[in-house]
C-alpha cells in the first residue's frame, strides 16, 4: 500500500509542476557552473606503500563517467584494464594486474568526469599512489602538432615515455609512463622518477601501446629526454616567492634525492600549469610514414568500357601488363593518374567492349622482406554482364548514350583573368572540330568574333583547354555545336551555348613576399580560408615574389623546407631518424583588399603555431 501511495503522490506532483510550466509560473534556478568536487578517498589521493585491490573516490554531487575506456590514463600502464564503476556519489576502482614494487601509479581521468545536472567537467583529475615509501615527482610537457599543416590533432595521442633506450623499443615493448594530449594537442605526464627516456608518441590503432601496424601515425625526438630535478628547483624558483621556494626545496626528500614530494606533484597536476623548463617542454610533430609496401588495392570492371586499378603507392616505369584473352592489340587506351598510382584501361576495340570476360596479367615491381626490388605478378579476371532490363527501375530514365557531355563551366559563371578555360569529357576525347566551335566577346549589345586556341591535355585524355587572353570585365559567349567533339566510342557533343565573365582587374589584389632563415630550397603556398592551396612556387634560393590576382580576402602563407628538391614535402621514417621536412607558416592574418599591394616579410624564428 505503501508503495501505491507514493506512486500517486509523485505523479500528483509531476503533473503540478507542468500545470505551472504551462501557466509560466514556475521559474528555475540558477545554472550550476560548480564543478564536482573530490570529498576525499579510500586510501587518500597520493598514498604510499599502497599494496590494496581497489580504490573509492567520493565527490560532493552525483557524477557520470563519460566514455571512461577511452579516457581514463593509467601510467605505467597495467596489464589488465581497471574494472571501473559508478556507486551513489563515489567511483569505485578494481585493479587486477600485479603491481611494480616502488612504483608511483597515475590515473588520470581526462575529460570522463562530469556533473550529473549539468555536464560541468572535472578535467584531468588524477589519483597517484606509490608502491614504495616515497612519489616520484617529476613532470614533462609539450605540444603535439600535424607535421604536415601544425595543426591539433582531433583525436586523442599517446605520448609515451621507456627508460629503455633502444629504437626497437617502440616496437616490441609497452612504454613505462603513458599520456595523453588534449584537443589543442597540449600534453603532460605527472610524477616521473629521475631518469633518462625516449619519447615517442603513437596514434594507437589497435591499441596495444605498440608501433606495428603501417597505418599509425607517430612523432619522435632524436635525442634522449633527462628528467632531473634540478630542472624543478629552477621551476619552483621562476614560479613562486621565496617562502615557497623554500618550502619546495626543503620538501626534497633526503632518503631519495632525485624526487620531489607531494605537495610539488599536486600543484603541477592543476591548471593553469606552472612552467615547466624549457629542457622537459617537448614539441612533437605528428606523421605517418610513406607506405612503402606495393600492393593492388583494388581493381574492377564497372562498365563495359573501362578497366580500373588501383595502387598502394605509386608505379615505377617498369610496369606492364601482358593480355591473356582477348589476343588482339590496340585494343585499349592507357590513362594514368599524375603520381602513377591508379590507372584506367579504356576499352576502344567494340569487339572487346562487348566480351564478357576479360583476362589480364600485371607485373610490376615491390620491396620484399629484405627492403629489395623483385617482380611481382598477378593474373585478373574481369567479369561484367549487362543487368537485364527487367530488373531496371521502371521510373528511371535511360540516358542517351551516344551525347557526350563536358563540364567545367557552368553557365554565366566567372572566371578569374588570369586562369584558361577548362572543359572536361567523361571519357577520353578522340577528335575536335574546331570549326563547329565558336567564341564571341559582347560589348554593349552586339557581338564579335574572337579567336582562340584549343589544346587536349597529353596526360588527362578527358580535358581540354582553351588558350586565350582575356580581357577584364569581358563578357564572352562560347558555342560548341553538335559533333564538335568525339570520344573514342563514337559519342558527340550536343549543343553546349554558354556566356560567362572575367573578373575586373581592379578587383584583384597583389601579394609580395620574402621568407628570411627558413632552409632553401623551399616551397611557398599560399592557403585561402578552408587550407585550399591557391597559389604555389617553387625556390632555389632567396629572392622576393609577388603573387598577383588575388581575390580579395583572408590568406595563409606556408612554407615548406624541400631537403631532398622533390618539389613536394616529404614524410619522416622513424627507423632512420628522418624527421618530416619542416612546415612554417607566416605570423598573424593576410588579408587581400581589391587593388592593393601588401608586401609582407618572414622570419621562422618568431612565428607563432597557427593556431594560436
Amino acid at each position: 500500500m505503501k508503495r501505491i501511495l507514493s506512486y500517486t503522490i509523485l505523479t500528483g506532483t509531476i503533473l503540478y509542476f507542468a500545470s505551472c510550466a504551462k501557466m509560466g509560473g514556475l521559474v528555475g534556478g540558477p545554472i550550476d557552473e560548480d564543478l564536482p568536487v573530490v570529498l576525499g578517498s579510500k586510501p587518500a589521493n597520493y598514498s604510499l606503500n599502497f599494496d590494496r585491490k581497489n580504490i573509492e573516490i567520493t565527490f560532493d554531487e552525483f557524477i557520470v563517467l563519460k566514455e571512461i575506456n577511452q579516457q581514463l590514463v593509467v601510467s605505467p600502464p597495467l596489464e589488465e584494464r581497471l574494472d571501473v564503476r559508478l556507486k551513489n556519489k563515489s567511483i569505485f576502482i578494481e585493479i587486477e594486474s600485479e603491481l611494480r614494487e616502488n612504483t608511483t601509479y597515475t590515473l588520470n581521468f581526462g575529460e570522463a568526469i562530469e556533473d550529473n545536472n549539468e555536464g560541468n567537467q572535472l578535467l584531468n583529475y588524477e589519483f597517484v599512489f606509490s608502491t614504495g615509501d616515497y612519489l616520484d615527482s617529476l613532470s614533462v610537457g609539450g605540444l603535439l602538432l600535424n607535421a604536415k599543416d601544425l595543426m591539433p590533432v582531433e583525436e586523442a595521442v599517446h605520448i609515451m615515455l621507456y627508460d629503455k633506450l633502444s629504437d626497437s623499443v617502440v616496437y616490441n615493448e609497452i612504454p613505462i609512463y603513458i599520456g595523453k594530449t588534449d584537443k589543442e594537442g597540449n600534453f603532460r605526464i605527472n610524477n616521473l622518477k629521475a631518469d633518462t627516456f625516449k619519447i615517442f608518441a603513437l596514434k594507437d590503432v589497435n591499441n596495444n601501446f605498440l608501433f606495428d601496424l603501417p597505418n599509425e601515425e607517430i612523432a619522435f625526438v632524436e635525442d634522449y629526454l633527462m628528467v632531473d630535478p634540478e630542472f624543478f628547483r629552477e621551476l619552483i624558483t621562476q614560479s613562486q616567492d621565496t617562502t615557497n621556494i623554500n618550502k619546495g626545496i626543503d620538501s626534497v626528500n633526503t632518503n631519495q634525492s632525485d624526487t620531489l614530494k607531494t605537495t610539488l606533484s599536486d600543484s603541477l597536476s592543476r591548471k593553469p600549469l606552472i612552467r615547466i623548463p624549457e629542457k622537459l617542454v617537448v614539441d612533437l610533430y605528428l606523421f605517418q610514414e610513406e607506405n612503402q609496401v606495393q600492393f593492388l588495392n583494388d581493381y574492377n570492371r564497372k562498365s563495359r568500357n573501362k578497366i580500373d586499378f588501383n595502387f598502394s603507392v605509386p608505379v615505377s616505369d617498369s610496369f606492364y601488363v601482358t593480355y591473356l584473352l582477348p589476343e588482339r592489340e590496340n585494343w585499349f587506351l592507357k590513362e594514368e593518374s599524375v603520381n602513377r598510382d591508379s590507372f584506367v584501361y579504356w576499352i576502344i576495340d567494340k569487339q572487346v567492349r562487348e566480351m564478357d570476360s576479360i583476362q589480364m596479367e600485371l607485373n610490376y615491381v615491390v620491396l620484399d622482406t629484405m627492403m629489395e626490388s623483385v617482380w611481382k605478378k598477378d593474373s585478373l579476371y574481369f567479369i561484367f554482364r549487362d543487368v537485364q532490363k527487367s530488373e531496371r527501375n521502371k521510373n528511371d530514365k535511360e540516358t542517351d548514350l551516344n551525347v557526350l557531355r563536358l563540364s567545367g563551366l557552368a553557365n554565366n559563371s566567372t572566371i578569374e583573368l588570369n586562369t584558361k578555360l577548362k572543359l572536361l569529357s567523361e571519357t577520353p576525347i578522340n577528335y575536335i572540330d574546331t570549326s563547329l566551335i565558336e567564341f564571341y566577346m559582347t560589348k554593349d549589345t552586339s557581338e564579335y568574333r574572337e579567336d582562340y586556341k584549343l589544346i587536349r591535355d597529353s596526360v588527362r585524355l578527358r580535358e581540354m583547354n582553351f588558350l586565350k587572353e582575356w580581357e577584364s570585365v569581358g563578357r564572352y559567349h562560347l558555342i560548341i555545336y553538335p559533333g564538335a567533339v568525339m570520344d573514342f566510342f563514337g559519342n558527340t557533343t550536343d549543343t553546349l551555348d554558354l556566356t560567362f565573365n572575367i573578373r575586373d582587374e581592379e578587383s584583384y589584389g597583389v601579394l609580395i613576399t620574402e621568407a628570411d632563415s627558413i632552409q632553401y630550397p623551399a616551397i611557398f603556398q599560399l592557403l585561402d580560408s578552408n587550407d585550399k592551396i591557391k597559389r604555389e612556387e617553387y625556390f632555389d634560393e632567396p629572392e622576393k615574389f609577388r603573387f598577383e590576382y588575388l581575390a580579395p580576402g583572408k590568406y595563409k602563407l606556408k612554407f615548406i623546407e624541400d631537403i631532398n628538391a622533390n618539389r613536394k614535402w616529404d614524410t619522416g621514417k622513424y627507423i632512420e631518424k628522418k624527421q618530416p621536412e619542416k612546415v612554417y607558416f607566416y605570423q598573424g592574418e593576410i588579408e587581400i583588399r581589391a587593388n592593393w599591394d601588401l608586401e609582407i616579410k618572414h622570419n621562422k624564428e618568431s612565428r607563432p603555431s597557427p593556431t594560436e
